[in-house]
């Protein structure tokens, strides 16, 4: 693959210069929001922690379905970006349904759940990988 030579002149490295900007400003705006958890009654609502949340998801355009890692209870999701567990399992063990994890992100709890009967790894519904 072969590029063109960029455009050098004044224009160019001040929009280069102001993307640059913006982009940092965008992303010390979204550190501060976590920090503070603005959203927290939404995040809560929606039962993800502060990570799962603020972050932007990038899934395949793709019918999904996978088991909840908890119960096994079959999930089906718009894209491949999936959750690991269902919301009533994500709600009754405060965990993050969106990646499993504590929904106030302390992994120093004295409790972890441990899954009903579900295999702990993927594979079809069926049981035939």
């Amino acid at each position: 693959m072969h590029r063109p030579r960029r455009t050098f002149d004044r224009f160019a490295l001040i929009s280069a210069t102001e993307r640059s900007r913006m982009y940092v400003d965008s992303i010390l705006a979204l550190a501060r929001e976590i920090e503070t958890d603005a959203r927290k009654s939404l995040r809560l609502e929606k039962q993800e922690c502060k990570s799962c949340f603020y972050r932007q998801r990038v899934g395949g355009a793709s019918m999904t379905s996978q088991p909840c890692a908890c119960c096994g209870k079959l999930m089906q999701f718009g894209s491949t970006a999936t959750d690991a567990l269902c919301p009533e399992c994500a709600k009754e063990h405060s965990l993050c349904k969106h990646c499993g994890g504590d929904l106030e992100m302390r992994p120093r709890r004295r409790n972890w759940p441990t899954a009903a009967d579900a295999p702990r790894t993927g594979g079809a519904p069926d049981g035939n990988d």
